[in-house]
Formats: structure tokens, C-alpha cells, sequence
């Protein structure tokens, strides 16, 4: 949990976040007592889940500007495709999916909230991976 906030904290700071982390979150993950551990073939789906949901993107963003130019620095960060994959060997698909979507819905909502604050910046880029990180980090801490 304490992983999930920290990037939260780097997202929220310096809209990036450190690519070591995530390896992190995924060892503490795998190690955490309520975890569920999936088997192979969910895990892949959950990786396709999540490559399919990217080349999806690319795909609008190429339809809409032109151009992939700058995907990854300007359209969405690596961090919150790294998150996604971090997620995908923990969960059955059909949670991941419900969890993956629920906390896209979090974010929006967290996003149009906080960008009426002084504190939250003037950048117009959403914190994606911090927001998600947020809401699985209150996930974990909600007794089951």
C-alpha cells in the first residue's frame, strides 16, 4: 500500500513516476497474505486485456491526430501501462476488468474534483497511474 501511494506522490509531483517502483509493487504483491494468485492462462488474457486496450488507444489517437508522435511523452505515460501490467498477474480476469474499470471511472471523477484545487497544479495532463494507485491502494485497505 505504502508503494501505491508513493506512486501517487511521484504522479501527482512530477507527472512520472520512477520505473523501479513498479517492479517493487509487484514483488510486495505477490507476497501480500489476501492476494489472489491467478493461473496462467488468466494472466494472459489479463496482459492481452491490457495490450488490447492499448493498441486500441494508439488507434484512436492515430484516427484523431494523424500521428502517434509523442504517444507515450504527451497521450498517456508509461507509468500507467506499467501499472496495468503490475495488476494483471493478481487478479481473475473478470475482477480485473470490474477493478480496471471502476477506478478509470475513480479517476475521472478524482481528476474533474481536484483540478478545481490550487494544490493539484495547472498541468492539464491527468495523474492517471497516482488516481489508480490511490484507488487500488483503498482497495487493499478495505477489509473483505
Amino acid at each position: 500500500m505504502l508503494l501505491l501511494c508513493w506512486v501517487a506522490y511521484e504522479d501527482f509531483k512530477f507527472r512520472a513516476v520512477s520505473w523501479w517502483i513498479f517492479p517493487l509493487i509487484l514483488s510486495a504483491a505477490m507476497y501480500y497474505p489476501a492476494s489472489i494468485h491467478v493461473a496462467w492462462h488468466q494472466f494472459l488474457m489479463n496482459l492481452g486485456l491490457v495490450l488490447l486496450m492499448t493498441l486500441m488507444l494508439m488507434l484512436y489517437v492515430y484516427i484523431k491526430l494523424g500521428t502517434l508522435k509523442h504517444f507515450f511523452a504527451q497521450m498517456i505515460g508509461a507509468a500507467d501501462i506499467f501499472l496495468w501490467v503490475v495488476l494483471t498477474p493478481l487478479l481473475p480476469v473478470m475482477l480485473f476488468v470490474m477493478l480496471y474499470t471502476v477506478s478509470l471511472l475513480f479517476a475521472l471523477a478524482a481528476h474533474g474534483l481536484l483540478k478545481r484545487f490550487t494544490f493539484y497544479g495547472e498541468k492539464s495532463s491527468v495523474p492517471l497511474a497516482g488516481l489508480q494507485a490511490i484507488f487500488f491502494a483503498i482497495m487493499i485497505s478495505v477489509p473483505v
